[in-house]
C-alpha cells in the first residue's frame, strides 16, 4: 500500500509559512515548507527517508522552532550505520589522587599538613613502619592529607624521590581511567542516482541546490562581512525507524557531488546548450553527504529517542 507524504509530513498550521529563497525550483507541501522527492514515485517505496531544514538559533534559551523550511525524500541509501564513542584518559593517580578518591566515598573532606617537613614526616614514617605491599584504605588516605596545601609550597629538588630510591622502592602511580566526555554522531549517506528522463534529472538539480544552499552561512545584515549568520540545521527521519536508529538535529558537514556517476559525460536533452536556450541535463550524479549531531547522546537520548 502506497501512502501519501502529504499525510506523514507534520502539520504545522499553527506556524505562519515562510517560503524558502527556491520557491520558484520546488512545490510546496502543506504546512512543511517546501517539498522535494527523488524518485517521484517514491511512495511506492517501502524504504525511504526523510531530510527537512529548519532554521534555529546555536544557543537557544526559548523552544526551538523547527519549522521546516524545505523538505527533500530520498531512498534508504545502500548501507546505513550509525556508531558511539566515549572518550576516556588513562590518569595516573597516585597517593594523592587515591586518597582524594577515598575520601570523597567516605565522605571526608582533605585535611591539611601544618608544613612541609609534618607532611614528609607522616610520609617517611608510614614507609618505614606498614609494609609498602600492603598500603591499607586508611593508611593512604592518612599519608596524603593535607597534599592540597602542601603543594603550594616549594620542595627544592626530589626529597620523597631521594627518601624512597635509598629505600630501593618506587611509588605506584595508581593508573586510573577516567571518563572525559561523548563524542558526537557523524552519518554519512551515499547515493548514485540514474535519472529515468530529464525531468527526474531537474529534480535531481533541486535537490543540489538545496542542500548546497543551507549547509552555507551567510554574512550578517548587522555586521556585513565581518560576521557570518549561522548555516541552517537538519532533521533525518526513516520512514520505519523501530529497528533502526533516531538521529538528532545535525549540521551538513560536507556535500560532494559527481556529475559523470558513469566515468563519461552522460547528458540527457538539447543538443543546443547555448545560454537562454534549453541546456543538456546530467544522466547519473553521485551524491556523498556527512552530517554531524549538534548534541551528545546520553542514556536517556536512547531511551527518550532511540539514538
Amino acid at each position: 500500500m502506497t501512502q501519501d507524504l502529504n499525510d506523514i509530513l507534520p502539520s504545522r498550521s499553527e506556524v505562519a509559512f515562510s517560503p524558502g529563497p527556491m520557491d520558484s525550483l520546488v512545490t510546496r507541501s502543506r504546512g512543511a515548507g517546501q517539498l522535494t522527492k527523488f524518485p517521484e514515485d517514491i511512495e511506492s517505496q517501502k524504504h525511504w527517508m526523510m531530510i527537512r531544514v529548519f532554521k534555529d538559533a546555536q544557543f537557544r534559551l526559548k523552544k526551538a522552532d523547527h519549522s521546516s523550511l524545505e523538505t527533500i525524500v530520498l531512498p534508504m541509501p545502500a548501507t546505513l550505520g550509525t556508531g558511539y564513542g566515549a572518550e576516556y584518559k588513562n590518569s595516573d593517580l597516585g597517593l594523592a589522587g587515591v586518597a582524594a578518591a577515598t575520601m570523597a566515598t567516605e565522605g571526608r573532606g582533605l585535611g591539611s599538613a601544618k608544613s612541609v617537613g609534618e607532611l614528609l614526616s607522616g610520609v617517611l614514617g608510614k614507609i618505614r613502619s606498614e609494609s609498602t605491599q600492603q598500603f591499607s584504605r586508611a593508611t593512604i588516605a592518612e599519608l596524603t592529607r593535607g597534599a592540597a596545601e602542601a603543594a603550594d609550597f616549594l620542595i627544592p629538588g626530589d626529597v620523597v624521590g631521594g627518601f624512597l630510591g635509598a629505600l630501593n622502592i618506587a611509588p605506584n602511580p595508581h593508573t586510573a581511567v577516567l571518563f572525559q566526555n561523548v563524542g558526537l554522531r557523524s552519518h554519512q549517506f551515499q547515493y548514485k542516482f540514474i535519472a529515468k528522463n530529464k525531468a527526474e534529472s531537474e529534480r535531481l538539480r533541486k535537490i543540489i541546490a538545496i542542500m548546497k544552499y543551507y549547509m552555507l552561512p551567510d554574512y550578517s545584515s548587522s555586521f556585513g562581512n565581518f560576521y557570518f549568520n549561522y548555516p541552517n540545521k537538519f532533521q533525518i527521519d526513516f520512514h520505519y525507524p523501530k529497528y533502526l536508529f533516531s538521529i538528532a538535529p545535525s549540521v551538513l558537514t560536507s556535500f560532494a557531488v559527481n556529475y559523470h556517476a558513469e566515468g563519461v559525460p552522460l547528458y540527457f536533452g538539447a543538443e543546443d546548450g547555448g545560454l537562454g536556450e534549453q541546456q543538456p541535463a546530467p544522466f547519473s550524479v553521485e551524491l556523498d553527504m556527512t552530517f554531524q549531531e549538534v548534541t551528545i547522546q546520553t542514556k536517556q537520548t536512547v531511551k527518550d529517542y532511540n539514538r
